[in-house]
């Protein structure tokens, strides 16, 4: 015989939205700077189906706001044909050596 709980995140939707809210939160934890906000939003609808007296229909989604990641932007100069020219990016950690002569 199977036990009668009461009604929450970790048995609505066979567990799946507890699931996504502990997947969610540590992403924002981890991304969120000194001064920035996030909202995590659980949402449940629930419908009596037509026709039905005594069962529901409960859908869930849990929807999460980041603040809007630091823009980048940079400086060029282009020639008289309108083509931008710049030089290939650094690579971080390549040491190159000058080829040898041989």
């Amino acid at each position: 015989m199977s036990e009668i709980q009461g009604l929450n995140l970790s048995n609505v939707c066979e567990g799946k939205l507890d699931r996504q809210f502990k997947a969610k939160y540590p992403e924002i934890i981890s991304n969120l700077r000194e001064g920035q906000k996030a909202t995590i939003t659980v949402s449940l609808t629930i419908e009596r189906p037509a026709g039905s007296t005594m069962m529901t229909s409960i859908t869930g989604k849990v929807t999460t706001k980041m603040p809007p990641g630091a823009a980048v932007a940079g400086l060029y100069a282009f020639n008289n044909d309108y083509q931008i020219k710049t030089e290939e990016p650094v690579q971080q950690g390549v040491i190159q050596f000058p080829a040898s002569g041989n």
